[in-house]
């Protein structure tokens, strides 16, 4: 059984309070993104069980959006825009979110243009509406910026992970661990 004491007493207190320093921010990070996934996802559970009415499509575009990077580079991004008109025990509304959560760019138009081409100008939709606030509707019921949070979310962890085991071998963790296994393995098959 490999001396796990030896593992730990490798580890000095600076080298835990840099990685945990270095962490941190990620860690906070990661919280945050969960909680904001969360958050849409409890909003798709809570529309399941809005009410819906048929609403008429006014106009639908793709939305072409430019942001400029760190680098004086521009990226291009293409949104689904879809405006329609709804009436709810006789007050009518107007509104433009496609679905829950935050609005999701695609880097494709063809993408954008495939999610706005069952929406036609005239189109009648199903319109799903908060009953406590009728003003707020979407077209579909889904988040998929939660599902891209979640994927981030995965990505840091993975990073953080990788981070901490280079790390820990750049202080010669695994190399003490590793010996102290493969010395037990070596006393204990016959040979």
């Amino acid at each position: 059984m490999p001396d796990f004491s030896s593992f730990f007493s490798n580890l000095t207190n600076s080298t835990l309070l840099i990685f945990a320093l270095a962490t941190l921010p990620f860690l906070l990070i990661v919280l945050f993104l969960i909680w904001r996934a969360m958050r849409g996802r409890s909003q798709v559970n809570q529309a399941q069980h809005w009410p819906f009415v048929t609403g008429t499509v006014v106009d639908a575009r793709v939305e072409t959006r430019r942001s400029s990077n760190s680098d004086g580079g521009y990226s291009t991004s293409y949104y689904p825009a879809i405006n329609y008109e709804y009436e709810v025990q006789g007050h009518r509304y107007r509104s433009q979110r496609f679905n829950l959560g935050d609005a999701v760019g695609y880097g494709s138009s063809t993408i954008a243009e495939q999610k706005v081409a069952p929406y036609l100008a005239g189109n009648r939709v199903t319109v799903y509406y908060d009953p406590l606030q009728p003003g707020v509707a979407v077209l579909e019921r889904s988040s998929p910026s939660s599902k891209i949070l979640l994927v981030a979310v995965v990505l840091i962890l993975g990073i953080l992970l990788c981070t901490a085991v280079v790390m820990l071998a750049a202080f010669g963790v695994f190399g003490s661990m590793f010996g102290d296994v493969m010395n037990t393995l070596q006393t204990s098959v016959p040979g």
